[in-house]
């Protein structure tokens, strides 16, 4: 994680604690000269050795982006349009997930290394397709996982999320970060719901085609957890309720989708009573603290224009079926 982000806040309380130290011995008359002098050199030499460690930090990171930077262009191969869901789809598969599961740090370091190939103009890096495809089906990698690991999953996804939910809650924002950048830029045409003419949008994800892409990736993981729930399987259900735990800020938003995953979830805690009281308590638990959250959440029409959205629907399933048919299942390979 150090290599691409300096934390500069815990720095700065870690410096900030250190001066109020050295205010208080010097405010303190009840010691000696001698004694004050000395505890103001050691605090002094803490404050200077943070310092020098905050500027080779900084002076790292820089090296390192600028490194990414100027070889942002060879980091992904360039192949025709249908071969790019399949290379999303293995970077997915052999380079983040296998290290997003290892520890929470982990988890940490490959949301923040993703957003950073974003922010970057990564060529042929394809946000928009990355997340679709870890999105699509968390299903098919919960199978494979430990408890722990599981618990890392659901702090990687929930950073994702975070991001995803930035770009969601402002146009603004959405204009700033995403619209032309490489990971944006779709094959899609779709009539401007701002426009009075028939202007179509080919070069770039406009902010409410994005926002109903947003409704999909709630929408199927609601579908996916549902799935999971309703199941049998000890190891999938265990997983799948320490994911959401994790995910409780961003997922689930939509309120029909909350009051699916609520009525599941409490049918979980009667079922399991008695025969696998681990997941009857974790699925109390989950319930409990789904109704204190206090995440804005969006009925159906907040969320994304619905008036657009079956038009929208077509366009974007058939972009993402054209790539998806040479794209591989994706799993965590151990």
């Amino acid at each position: 994680m150090y290599d691409i982000s300096v934390p500069k806040a815990t720095y700065e309380r870690e410096l900030q604690r250190v001066r109020r130290s050295l205010a208080l011995v010097a405010e303190n008359a009840e010691i000696s000269k001698t004694k004050r002098a000395k505890e103001e050199e050691q605090l002094r030499n803490v404050e200077k050795k943070l310092t020098d460690e905050l500027k080779k930090q900084n002076d790292h990171v820089e090296r390192i982006l600028n490194i990414l930077k100027h070889d942002k262009e060879l980091l992904f191969a360039d192949c025709s349009p249908k071969l790019r869901g399949t290379q999303m789809a293995r970077f997915l598969q052999h380079c983040i997930l296998p290290r997003a599961v290892f520890t929470d740090m982990d988890a940490a370091f490959c949301a923040h290394f993703i957003l950073l190939l974003h922010q970057q103009r990564t060529g042929f890096f394809q946000t928009v397709f990355f997340f679709d495809k870890l999105f699509n089906d968390i299903g098919t990698i919960l199978a494979t996982l430990t408890e722990n690991e599981a618990n890392c999953l659901g702090r990687f996804l929930a950073l994702v999320l975070e991001t995803v939910q930035h770009w969601h809650s402002d146009k603004v924002v959405f204009e700033k970060e995403c619209y032309r950048f490489p990971g944006f830029m779709t094959k899609l045409h779709m009539r401007n719901p701002e426009a009075t003419n028939t202007e179509s949008i080919s070069d770039g994800m406009n902010y409410e085609s994005y926002r109903t892409l947003c409704h999909k990736w709630q929408y199927r993981m609601t579908r996916s957890c549902l799935g999971i729930l309703d199941g049998s399987n000890y190891v999938m259900m265990r997983n799948c309720l320490i994911v959401m735990i994790k995910m409780l800020a961003y997922f689930p938003l939509i309120e029909n989708h909350i009051a699916n995953i609520e009525k599941t979830v409490n049918k979980v805690h009667e079922t399991e009573k008695g025969r696998r009281d681990d997941l009857s308590l974790m699925a109390a638990s989950y319930a409990g603290h789904l109704r204190m959250r206090k995440t804005h959440t969006y009925t159906e029409s907040q969320f994304h224009n619905v008036i657009i959205f079956h038009c929208f629907l077509q366009s974007i399933l058939k972009f993402f079926k054209s790539i998806l048919k040479f794209s591989p299942q994706v799993r965590v390979v151990k």
